[in-house]
C-alpha cells in the first residue's frame, strides 16, 4: 500500500510539471513580443554607435584640413584641373582635397603611392606605385594604394552596404576602380562650372560667383579657396566637411573619395537658387552628376533612397550632404566641431529665391555677414 501511494504521488507530480501545447504557444508568443520590443532599441543603439563613429571621422578629417591650412596658409582645392579643363566636366582628374590631406590623416603611404605627374584617372594611379629612385614601380594589389585604396577614416559605418562597391566608370573611356568615401567639402551655393548657368557657377577664384559674398563656400575648384582668416563669418557657423552617401550602384560616381567632383567629394549648389536645397533633399533630379546613361539606374530605387540624379545632359555640377542616419547628417563646422543637422532645418525649399536668407544658406556661406540663429541651426 505504501509503494502504491508513492507511485500515485510521483504520477501526480509528473502531470503537474508538463507543459500543454497552449502553454508552450503562449510562452513562444511572449518571447516573440519581447524580441519585437527590444529589436528597435538594439538597432537604435547600434545606429547611435555608427553615428558617433561618423562624427569622430569628421572631426579627424576637419582637423587634418586645418593642419594642411596651417602649413600652406590656404585650404586645399576641392577640385584641381588642368588649364582649359572644366571643373564640372573633366575626366582628367588631378589631386583633390582628400588626396592632399592624406599626410595629415596619417595616411602618407597612400599619398606616396600616387604618381602626381599622371592624372589620378591614369592607369598608373589605379593601384598606385612606388618610386625606386629611378623609375615608377606599379603596385599590383587592389586596395593597397592609388584610387583603389580603402581608407577606414573616410567610411561611415552606416553606409557599409554601398561604400565598399568601387565606382566602375559610366562614361566612355572613363577610368574605373574608384574606392568610396562618405565625406565632402563645402564649395558654396553656386554650381561647379555649369555652362547652363555660368553666372551662378564656379570654375576658379576668378569666377564672378566665387567673388560674391552671398555665394562663396570654403573650398571650391582650382584657385577658389580660402584661408582660415578668409572665413569672416566665424568658423563656428560655417559648413566645412559633411557626410555624403556612396552611390547605390557601381555606375554611380558619388562617394569616390579620390575624385574631385560634385557628389564624389564635393557638395555645391545645395542652398537657395538650386534644386538640391537642404540635407538629404528629395527631388526626382536633385543631384547633378555625370550619368549619361541615367536610364540604366533603377530610377524608382534612386528616388526611394532620395538619391535621384538629373537627366543625362548633366555633368558634375551639383550635390548636397546626404547620410543614412535617421532625420539628418553630421557636418563639421570650420572650427572642427561636429553637429547633427536636421533634414528639417530652415531652408528656402525647391529652387528657392536667392534673395531669401534661410538658416541653411547662412551655414553654407563663409562671408555673407549674416548672423546664424544657433537654436534654429541645431548648433
Amino acid at each position: 500500500m505504501q509503494s502504491r501511494g508513492r507511485r500515485n504521488l510521483w504520477r501526480g507530480r509528473a502531470r503537474r510539471a508538463a507543459f500543454t501545447l497552449v502553454e508552450l504557444l503562449v510562452v513562444i508568443a511572449i518571447i516573440g513580443i519581447l524580441i519585437a520590443l527590444l529589436l528597435p532599441a538594439v538597432q537604435a543603439a547600434r545606429e547611435a554607435g555608427r553615428r558617433t563613429q561618423c562624427s569622430n571621422n569628421l572631426h579627424q578629417i576637419a582637423l587634418a584640413v586645418l593642419l594642411y591650412e596651417e602649413s600652406n596658409h590656404v585650404f586645399p582645392p576641392a577640385i584641381l584641373t588642368d588649364r582649359g579643363e572644366s571643373a564640372g566636366g573633366t575626366l582628367l582628374y588631378r589631386p583633390n582635397w582628400v588626396i592632399l590631406i592624406l599626410p595629415q590623416m596619417g595616411e602618407k603611404p597612400i599619398y606616396d603611392s600616387f604618381n602626381f605627374v599622371a592624372h589620378i584617372s591614369d592607369p598608373e594611379n589605379e593601384f598606385g606605385g612606388d618610386w625606386n629612385g629611378s623609375s615608377w614601380v606599379p603596385r599590383l594589389k587592389f586596395g593597397d594604394g592609388g584610387r583603389t585604396a580603402t581608407v577606414s577614416s573616410f567610411l561611415c559605418p552606416s553606409d557599409n552596404r554601398n561604400n565598399r562597391i568601387p565606382f566602375g566608370g559610366n562614361v566612355s573611356g572613363e577610368a574605373g576602380n574608384w574606392a568610396r568615401g562618405n565625406y565632402a567639402c563645402n564649395a558654396g551655393r553656386p554650381y561647379i562650372d555649369n555652362p547652363e548657368n555660368s553666372a551662378f557657377s564656379v570654375q576658379d577664384g576668378n569666377s564672378a560667383a566665387w567673388k560674391r559674398d552671398d555665394c562663396r563656400g570654403v573650398m571650391g575648384p582650382n584657385s577658389a579657396v580660402l584661408s582660415l582668416q578668409g572665413i569672416t563669418d566665424g568658423t563656428t557657423f560655417v559648413n566645412f566637411i559633411g557626410e555624403i552617401r556612396a552611390g547605390i550602384s557601381a555606375l554611380d560616381r558619388r562617394g569616390s573619395w579620390a575624385m574631385g567632383a560634385a557628389g564624389a567629394s564635393v557638395v555645391a549648389c545645395y542652398g537657395s537658387g538650386g534644386d538640391d536645397n537642404g540635407p538629404n533633399f528629395c527631388d526626382p533630379d536633385a543631384d547633378d552628376i555625370w550619368a549619361p546613361n541615367a536610364i540604366t539606374y533603377d530610377q524608382t530605387a534612386l528616388e526611394r533612397e532620395c538619391m535621384a540624379v538629373c537627366e543625362s545632359h548633366c555633368r558634375n555640377w551639383q550635390a548636397t550632404f546626404r547620410s543614412l542616419h535617421p532625420n539628418g547628417v553630421n557636418i563639421s563646422m570650420a572650427d572642427a566641431s561636429v553637429h547633427f543637422i536636421s533634414n528639417y532645418i530652415e531652408s528656402t525649399g525647391l529652387v528657392g529665391d536667392i534673395n531669401l536668407w534661410a538658416v541653411w544658406d547662412r551655414l553654407i556661406l563663409s562671408c555673407d555677414g549674416h548672423p546664424v540663429d544657433a537654436q534654429k541651426s541645431g548648433i
